[in-house]
């Protein structure tokens, strides 16, 4: 009996400690939490989950999406209530689960599905930043269970990201934040003022950013974007992702909605540094939804007189900003009432493939350059559209990433350039800078190579 009640007394006492110690992480997680958590992966999923009528129309993909797509306009033309989940770096994993979210309370009846290569291409490995956040994050007990083993102590002590904030002004101004009227309703104008104005509701962010020179896509192709060296490798598809997209597309369609795998515009380099490639993700992927019953459309296919690409619409190599934004949810708009929910045929506003764009545009899409160490030439490979102007090149060098380019071959129309012309030795960085004759660009291609002489 006696030992009965010391086990009695010591399990109070350790059910009282383990109360106190939950209530401890809840107090931290309160206190040093960003209300804002990871910027816009916390505040699109809050949007999402404070949206008093049902969501009609949900886009769902990353960071090209939600700098793409401007849902209050977009609802405010189509007479619904429209959605952007999309956050930054988000796989096809996590669009499962932010799917699962939304289904919770509402019964969308298009849900826009991004379909781009890097979704398909990269494991998880830490992107699932949003998960750190408890308070917020999407089926968060399902979540965790999917990736035990990496992220279970981020996910459920997030607090410890910011235990160096404790003796900080930080906690108090989260207490400020998380208990204002603004947030827990969660006013767009008032999230959008804590964010500098760059977030303006419905999961739309912003930027007034643009291209410094060129013509849109004038960048280096993003090695991110790359698989073993290829713009589409079906090989090297991630089979866990692709598991994810079919189980999203499936999931959304047993609760009756229409699904729509889409690739949004990018800039003409973008499509066209892989033609051939291109083409084949085009046929990979409307082969992929025709098994689903679903349907493809790549936006980057569009016709120049509906979306003709140039630098004010795009910030960098792959996100639109808000020019392009404006600009796209105008086309957008169109095709959803004249195409989806209409009878124009898609042609009319897409290209068929990679081959018919280039083709129809006349314009520069990538340079590559190759160096012949035995006749000591650097030699340019330009791929193009139907050009009918002529190319010139001008060739450039630096000797380290902190100094200036300085020129060793000024523009003209040949395309090599002798390795000679350079009087410096060592390690060098060499470039070529590439535009149509006359053209008022600083340049329209560039491509550059380390260089030993």
């Amino acid at each position: 009996m006696k030992s009965f009640k010391i086990f009695v007394i010591w399990a109070g006492k350790a059910m009282v400690f383990v109360a106190i110690l939950i209530a401890g992480f809840f107090a931290l997680e309160f206190l040093l939490v960003s209300p804002l958590g990871d910027g816009l992966q916390t505040i699109n999923y809050l949007d999402m989950m404070s949206q008093k009528q049902n969501i009609d129309i949900a886009f769902i993909g990353p960071s090209t999406i939600y700098l793409g797509i401007d849902a209050p306009t977009l609802g405010k033309h189509l007479g619904k209530n429209v959605i952007n989940m999309s956050t930054n770096g988000q796989l096809q994993t996590e669009s499962y689960y932010f799917v699962k979210e939304l289904y919770k309370r509402n019964k969308p009846e298009t849900v826009f599905i991004d379909v781009s290569t890097q979704r398909l291409y990269r494991a998880a490995n830490g992107n699932e930043a949003y998960i750190r956040h408890i308070e917020t994050g999407p089926n968060k007990k399902e979540f965790i269970k999917e990736r035990y083993g990496q992220y279970e102590r981020s996910a459920v002590f997030s607090f410890l990201h910011f235990r160096e904030d404790l003796f900080t002004r930080t906690p108090w101004n989260n207490i400020k934040i998380k208990l204002s009227k603004g947030y827990r309703d969660f006013d767009a104008d008032y999230v959008s003022k804590l964010t500098g104005g760059n977030y303006k509701g419905k999961g739309y962010w912003t930027t007034n950013a643009a291209f410094e020179s060129g013509n849109a896509g004038s960048r280096n192709f993003p090695a991110g974007f790359l698989v073993n060296g290829h713009f589409f490798d079906e090989s090297g598809i991630c089979t866990n992702q692709l598991d994810y997209l079919n189980r999203t597309i499936t999931y959304c369609q047993s609760r009756g909605a229409r699904v729509i795998l889409f690739v949004i515009v990018q800039p003409y380099a973008f499509v066209g540094n892989f033609p051939e490639e291109y083409d084949l993700f085009l046929d990979y992927m409307q082969n992929l939804a025709a098994g689903h019953g679903a349907e493809f459309y790549d936006f980057s296919m569009l016709k120049r007189d509906k979306f003709d690409r140039t630098d004010d619409s795009f910030y960098d190599y792959v996100h639109m900003n808000g020019t392009g934004a404006a600009k796209f949810e105008v086309v957008l708009r169109s095709f959803y009432n004249n195409v989806l929910y209409g009878d124009t045929d898609p042609g009319e506003y897409l290209y068929a493939n990679c081959t018919e764009l280039t083709n129809d545009c006349q314009f520069i899409y990538c340079a590559r350059m190759s160096y012949d160490s035995e006749n000591h030439i650097f030699q340019t490979t330009v791929v193009a559209g139907n050009l009918s102007d002529d190319i010139e090149y001008q060739f450039q060098y630096k000797i380290s990433d902190e100094e200036e380019y300085i020129t060793f071959r000024d523009w003209d129309m040949d395309s090599t350039a002798s390795s000679e012309l350079i009087g410096e030795t060592g390690c060098l960085t060499v470039r070529v800078n590439v535009r149509c004759v006359g053209s008022c660009c600083e340049y329209e291609q560039y491509n550059n190579m380390v260089f030993k002489k």
